[in-house]
């Protein structure tokens, strides 16, 4: 056998290892966000619960979840740890649930909703520029009760989230639609908390459910 023959074969060899390695390589799902992230970790927390229906459905070889929730964090918070250092985890996808403190602690942060776009459109730029595949999540709930008036505002903050989903031709799940669904079925004594929350903002296995099933739909459609 000669020795250009040796070395065709060799090359051929380490082209279909490659292959094999890349189409068995991981994808790295990073969930960014607050608290509610934060917690999505814990034994009923939504990444949790999506790890369970990875099992479930058997692909587990095919995903790794990080969380890079930080319990407390604005669209402004996560705008600068994006900038800082956020991106060492090199995401394959990353999904993106933030804007809920922008709203719920805007008396103390003096936000707007102009700075929360202009912040989000940043953390959108970011993630571009990473080569990231993006799923954008709007805000769920402040207040179970229809009568919780941060509601209205928190309306106003997932149009942004969808108006931005459509510029940049971004896949989004409307969680706010989803448990407003849930809670038209299920709160007939328009409760503030207890149906999908455990204070109104904070999710119960219920709330954790919704979300990780929806997520879990999405994420999955990415080959």
């Amino acid at each position: 056998m000669t020795t250009k023959l040796i070395l065709v074969i060799v090359f051929i060899v380490c082209l279909v290892l490659m292959a094999y390695m890349k189409t068995n390589k991981k994808k790295k799902v990073v969930f960014l966000g607050d608290s509610i992230t934060q917690l999505g970790l814990q034994a009923n927390g939504y990444i949790t619960q999506i790890q369970a229906l990875i099992k479930q459905e058997d692909v587990e070889q095919k995903y790794q979840l990080l969380s890079a929730g930080v319990n407390g964090s604005t669209t402004l918070n996560l705008k600068e740890r994006l900038q800082k250092n956020e991106l060492q985890y090199s995401p394959d996808i990353a999904v993106v649930l933030i804007g809920l403190n922008d709203v719920w602690m805007q008396q103390e942060t003096n936000s707007t909703i102009e700075q929360f776009e202009q912040d989000y459109t940043a953390i959108i730029q970011q993630l571009l520029q990473s080569n990231s595949a993006i799923v954008l999540c709007t805000l769920t709930v402040i207040g179970e009760s229809t009568e919780s008036p941060l509601n209205t505002t928190l309306n106003q903050y997932c149009d942004v989230i969808i108006r931005l989903a459509g510029l940049y031709n971004l896949p989004f799940i409307h969680l706010r639609q989803v448990f407003n669904n849930y809670l038209a079925l299920n709160n007939a004594e328009n409760m503030y908390s207890g149906i999908l929350t455990t204070d109104g903002v904070h999710l119960n296995s219920v709330g954790n459910a919704l979300v990780a099933n929806e997520i879990w739909q999405k994420i999955k459609q990415f080959k």
